[in-house]
C-alpha cells in the first residue's frame, strides 16, 4: 500500500478543492470541487475532461446504475440529481434537510440515503426524490448521531454512518436498525478519532479517513483495526470523501481538502 499519484491544480489545469470523490460507469473520478461550485471529471492519470460549473457547492456524490450523478448540496437544504452530461435534472429535499452532508445509494432498494449534520439524522429518498423516512436523532446512544458525516454500503446492504463528534463508526442493517459500532478505541493514547470519510471494498474491507490524526486507516468489516494507509511523507492535509477504483489492482481514491487527491495502490 503506497501513494501511487497526487492529483492537484498543477496536474488538472483548474483549481482543484475536493471535498468528496466518486468514480462513475466510465471509471473516471468525478470529484465535487466545494469551493469552486463545480463538478469535475478526472481520468486516472489526474487529465481534466470537463467540468460542470453551478450555482451550487457540491459536498458528497453518488453514481447510480444509469450514470447519474446525486450530489448533496448544504447552503440549499438539498439533494441536486445531473446527468453523465452535468445537466440538472432533478432537485429534492429542501424540505426535510437541514444540512445535508455523506450521500450513498442502497444496494439493496436503490433508496437514496443522506446524513443530515445539523438534524442528526440520516434521511431517505427514492431516486425520483420523494421522501421515505428518516431515523436517528441527536446523542450518543447506539442510534443516535451528533454530526454524522460521510456514509456508505457494504454488499450486504448494511449503512455505515462516520459519527464524527461521538468518534465512532455505526452500523445499520438494511431496515435500517443498529447493528454494532467501532472506532472509539483505535486511538487510546494518540487522540480523538474524528471519521469523516468512509468505503467499503467488495473484500469486506473498511477505510475511514480520520480528521484528527489527518490519517487513512484500514478496518475488517466488524471494526478491528489493521492498518494505516497513508504515510507521513504523504502530506495529508485535510483527508475528506473516498472512493474505489473499478479496476484491478483497485486504488483507492482519497479527497484532500483545498489541497488534491491521493491515489493510493491497495
Amino acid at each position: 500500500m503506497e501513494l501511487i499519484r497526487t492529483i492537484d491544480s498543477d496536474t488538472t489545469g483548474v483549481r482543484i478543492s475536493p471535498r468528496s470523490a466518486a468514480i462513475n460507469r466510465n471509471g473516471d473520478i468525478l470529484v465535487t470541487n466545494w469551493g469552486n461550485q463545480e463538478i469535475q471529471v478526472i481520468d486516472i492519470e489526474g487529465k481534466t475532461m470537463t467540468v460542470y460549473k453551478y450555482m451550487y457547492r457540491p459536498f458528497d456524490i453518488a453514481v447510480s446504475h444509469d450514470n447519474n450523478y446525486f450530489f448533496t448540496e448544504s447552503f440549499h437544504r438539498q439533494v441536486v440529481v445531473v446527468d453523465e452530461n452535468g445537466n440538472v435534472i432533478r432537485r429534492f429535499g429542501r424540505d426535510k434537510m437541514i444540512s445535508p452532508r455523506g450521500i450513498a445509494i442502497s444496494p439493496y432498494d436503490d433508496t437514496i440515503y443522506v446524513s443530515d449534520y445539523r438534524k442528526n439524522a440520516i434521511m431517505k429518498f427514492t431516486q425520483g426524490g420523494i421522501y421515505k423516512g428518516s431515523f436517528g436523532s441527536h446523542g450518543s446512544l447506539p442510534g443516535q448521531f451528533n454530526g454524522p458525516n460521510f456514509i456508505d454500503f457494504d454488499t450486504f446492504g448494511n449503512l455505515f454512518v462516520c459519527d464524527l463528534e461521538n468518534s465512532r463508526i455505526q452500523v445499520f442493517d438494511k431496515l435500517d436498525k443498529f447493528i454494532y459500532e467501532f472506532g472509539n478505541n483505535v486511538f487510546k493514547t494518540k487522540g480523538t478519532f474524528q471519521p469523516r470519510g468512509i468505503i467499503i471494498d467488495k473484500d469486506k474491507f473498511v477505510y475511514v479517513s480520520d480528521d484528527s490524526s489527518k490519517q487513512i486507516l484500514k478496518f475488517t468489516i466488524n471494526g478491528e483495526f489493521i492498518s494505516r494507509i497513508d504515510n507521513d511523507d504523504d502530506d495529508l492535509m485535510k483527508p475528506r470523501g473516498l472512493t474505489l477504483t473499478n479496476d484491478k489492482p483497485k486504488k483507492l481514491i482519497v479527497a484532500d481538502y483545498e489541497n488534491s487527491i491521493k491515489v493510493y495502490s491497495l
